[in-house]
């Protein structure tokens, strides 16, 4: 009988313990939940080395391309169904393509629902 009751109380005790613990996880869950819902990050070191990096360079939404910076490269993307000029300062090296653009003075045409890598 004895050795009934000590076992029962070891279990009890170890179903208590894991209850308490799984309680202590989720307060903690829900205070780091609150904290950073009233103290949002405006911008962590990570964000801050990322977005150096990351530049949108320009875009015509009604045309539907896009010119974004990465580094020393530029990606151009046509979100467009027909072909569009992406006005440039200077004449590109395409390094990368989906299809093939066509380089003019000043403009990198994109055919329909392209993208090119240039530098």
């Amino acid at each position: 009988m004895k050795r009934k009751r000590a076992l029962t109380r070891a279990l009890l005790l170890a179903a208590g313990s894991c209850v308490l613990a799984f309680v202590v996880l989720h307060l903690y869950f829900a205070a780091m939940i609150a904290w950073w819902a009233s103290h949002p990050p405006h911008e962590t070191a990570f964000m801050a080395e990322r977005i150096e990096t990351l530049r949108v360079l320009a875009y015509d939404e009604r045309a539907g391309w896009l010119a974004v910076r990465r580094g020393e490269y530029t990606l151009l993307a046509n979100f467009a169904r027909t072909p569009v000029h992406v006005p440039r300062e200077r004449t590109e090296e395409v390094v990368l393509a989906t299809r093939a653009p066509t380089l003019e003075p000043g403009f990198v045409v994109l055919p329909a629902l392209a993208g090119a890598l240039v530098r």
